[in-house]
């Protein structure tokens, strides 16, 4: 009869004891749940993927539209640069590239959308339970776990403003292939992660999400996770430090054998074996004394941790899971063989070869995806990101190094990417007084002067002196003139003519939110439907194209009418005028957005509070009637914008040098456009009005503040506009001037005679 010891040495004698435990432990502590969830199961993945998406999460993403400079181009025109912008917004792979969007900023191409913008409010909170940084961390986590992503809007349309936006990760979503080419139908999406049992998702066609995966050389429409490629090293992480504490926990490889010439018994070998273990096993138990009885020995047959090389396992497996999600030592403060210079060039490729290829492809699903119906750019906003900065102590000693071999200022600045803007002062380029340009011949090119480089410097401030006066550098300063009163006859025939388009379109605005109202209402009291779950996730856009239909003609009549009061042809300017139009039927319906995102939280409100169907119908009601109430201040916003956008394209070819600042000139007038009220500037400037630049009075693009209800018109004036050079004290004092190497007096001299 076999006994209890004698099984168990044929199982030592027939395999490694290691082997048998590792198999126990995968069986036991390990299966396929790794795979399914790394980043609970692997601390590894897990830092390498939470540290990613923190600190992305923590970028904001700016939303950035085109300036009037760009909206009065012809309409081809228009659409190619556009375009442009957005490829190079979308596009930033480095500090360098972000610049060059910044300088589209400070050169008046493009300009920042407010923030109580409805896609602003949108990506600062995209649903009821993630906020901004939540829903851009879940974005990189799941990409980076998964290689896909899929972005949903409610309603399900990008043609209008999404109220919602939520997020669908891998297992949520399968692709429903067409049987013959193969390729992608529409996604089945079923919340519940059962798709593959069998059950029966959701129908979302493709151009109704956004998809967001990495590439997939085995599959066009599914992206491949990372973590396929490091299943191995993973696994192999996993059973290591797995070993490691059962080892300690429990002692759970023997470090040998007892062994004995003589027979025991089963009560002899389950007494022996209780007794040792109770006394050795287990990490606090042991280096213990141990006493062996009848001819037992003890034979060493497990391995160490050294002799398994466990650390040097352990790293190995780490640098291949860094390596597959990209991560850099320094990120993750393993700095034990980094020094400082390599520690700082390692953060700045983690930000560059791991963050900003994801930030990309965020960007550029979300440019032309969510955003792919308005002028606006997404854009991620690197500049709080340290570690992408230019070292430009660096880049000066370079530049300075550079320029006195003779280099301008400009060309500097395009080559190092200093940022600044070009001037024309900076296309002079000089050097040293005491470098003497070698002819071909061998002569020295002074031709007996040795005061010829001084000269040449002299010239060259004098060219520069003549530059800056004539050129001006411009500074419009404004006149003032109330004394002229014909104006305000002109103010009130301009009212009198817009004034019926006004009521038109606060018809058309009521109009709609009584359909909307209506909707609502019908559906919440609706026994065969689901009542506030129906509301909840009803659908605006028939609503919204009623409305962008009805106010189209509006819109034209008023600009038509503004064109026509300063003697201009619609054909003129019709390109220009109908992409004017176009935008404002895009924008004006964000108005069913709106409401439909407040019903939303109304909802919400409700049921959080245990309301009834008949207290939460009431607050919809009272809801509504609040949003009748501004259909007029709407009204008057968009025809008085649309009124002054006529006459003011019409202004910029009329042949009028400047233009004047007109209010109704009562007690209804805002203070900061009362302080605007006479002032005449050049035709073809901006006003800037408490801070905010507008081209005409209720130019869509200022700050709401300023436009919101105004009244204000522009008039053509015959007014010549003062001007102001740069003050001569600056010029004087200008490093150029200075590091010249000319006397102070000379300077003064010349500029004596310029200004």
């Amino acid at each position: 009869m076999t006994t209890l010891l004698g099984k168990f040495i044929d199982v030592v004698k027939t395999t490694s004891w290691d082997n048998v435990f590792l198999k126990n432990l995968e069986s036991q502590y390990f299966g396929d749940s790794l795979e399914k969830e790394p980043y609970k199961k692997s601390e590894l993945v897990y830092i390498c993927i939470s540290t990613t998406n923190r600190a992305i999460g923590q970028v904001p993403i700016q939303l950035l539209r085109p300036t009037g400079k760009v909206r009065r181009m012809a309409e081809d025109q228009r659409m190619g640069y556009f375009l442009s912008m957005k490829r190079l917004c979308t596009g930033v792979s480095n500090y360098a590239d972000f610049v060059k969007t910044e300088k589209l900023l400070k050169d008046g191409v493009l300009e920042p959308v407010g923030e109580d913008d409805p896609y602003n409010v949108l990506l600062s909170k995209p649903n009821s339970y993630m906020s901004g940084q939540h829903f851009k961390e879940s974005l990189v986590g799941n990409i980076m776990l998964d290689g896909n992503v899929w972005v949903i809007p409610l309603p399900l349309t990008f043609k209008v403003t999404p109220d919602f936006l939520y997020i669908a990760r891998a297992g949520t979503m399968s692709p429903v292939r067409n049987e013959t080419t193969g390729q992608l139908e529409y996604w089945s999406y079923n919340p519940r992660q059962d798709v593959g049992a069998g059950s029966k998702g959701s129908k979302v066609l493709p151009n109704e999400l956004m998809h967001i995966k990495l590439w997939n050389p085995y599959d066009v429409i599914i992206g491949l996770s990372p973590l396929a490629p490091a299943n191995i090293a993973m696994k192999s992480d996993f059973k290591a430090a797995a070993y490691n504490e059962k080892f300690f926990d429990e002692g759970a490889v023997p470090g040998g054998l007892l062994t004995t010439t003589q027979r025991l018994g089963d009560k002899q070998f389950l007494r022996t074996r209780d007794q040792f273990e109770e006394r050795h096993q287990s990490f606090n138990k042991a280096h213990r004394v141990a006493l062996l009885e009848q001819g037992l020995k003890w034979e060493q047959t497990g391995l160490s941790q050294s002799d398994m090389q466990y650390s040097e396992l352990r790293n190995l497996s780490a640098e291949r899971i860094m390596q597959i999600l990209g991560m850099k030592k320094t990120i993750i403060s393993k700095t034990e063989s980094l020094n400082y210079a390599i520690a700082k060039e390692e953060r700045k490729a983690w930000w560059q070869d791991t963050c900003l290829p994801i930030m990309k492809l965020i960007s550029s699903t979300f440019n032309y995806g969510l955003l792919a119906n308005v002028p606006y750019i997404a854009r991620w906003d690197i500049s709080t990101v340290e570690a992408l900065h230019e070292d430009y102590e660096e880049k000066e000693k370079t530049g300075a190094s550079i320029w006195q071999m003779g280099f301008t200022a400009n060309e500097l600045n395009d080559r190092l990417q200093f940022g600044f803007d070009p001037k024309p002062w900076r296309e002079y380029a000089y050097a040293p007084a005491n470098l003497l340009q070698i002819e071909p011949s061998g002569g020295n090119g002074n031709n007996g002067n040795g005061n010829n480089g001084q000269e040449s410097i002299l010239s060259d401030v004098v060219k520069l002196v003549e530059l800056l006066v004539s050129n001006k550098s411009i500074i419009d300063v404004p006149l003032i003139d109330k004394s002229s009163r014909g104006n305000t006859q002109v103010w009130r025939e301009l009212m009198e003519e817009v004034n019926p388009i006004e009521r038109r379109f606060q018809s058309k605005v009521t109009k709609t939110l009584s359909y909307m109202r209506r909707k609502v209402l019908s559906h919440l009291y609706d026994k065969d439907k689901k009542g506030i779950d129906e509301v909840m996730f009803l659908s605006f856009e028939e609503e919204a194209e009623m409305l962008a239909k009805g106010v189209e003609p509006l819109y034209t009549e008023a600009v038509r009418t503004g064109l026509k009061t300063l003697n201009a042809n619609w054909e003129t300017f019709d390109s220009e005028a109908v992409a004017f139009i176009q935008n404002k039927k895009i924008n004006i319906t964000g108005l069913t957005s709106t409401v439909s995102r407040q019903v939303r939280g109304t909802l919400t409100e409700g049921l959080s509070e245990g309301a009834s169907i008949d207290k939460i119908a009431s607050k919809l009601r009272e809801q509504f009637n609040i949003a009748s109430g501004r259909a007029k201040i709407i009204a008057r916003t968009e025809v008085s914008g649309a009124l002054n956008f006529g006459r003011s394209t019409a202004l910029q070819t009329s042949g009028y040098p400047s233009k004047q600042w007109v209010t109704a000139r009562d007690a209804l007038v805002r203070q900061s456009h009362s302080m605007m009220e006479g002032q005449i500037i050049a035709a073809h400037l901006a006003w800037i009005v408490n801070g905010s630049s507008l081209m005409y009075p209720g130019d869509y693009s200022g700050a709401a503040a300023e436009i919101i209800n105004c009244r204000c018109i522009e008039v053509p004036s015959e007014e010549k506009t003062s001007e102001a050079i740069i003050p001569y004290e600056d010029v004087e004092n200008s490093s150029m001037v200075v590091g010249s190497g000319v006397s102070r007096n000379r300077v003064r001299s010349i500029l004596k005679e310029c200004y």
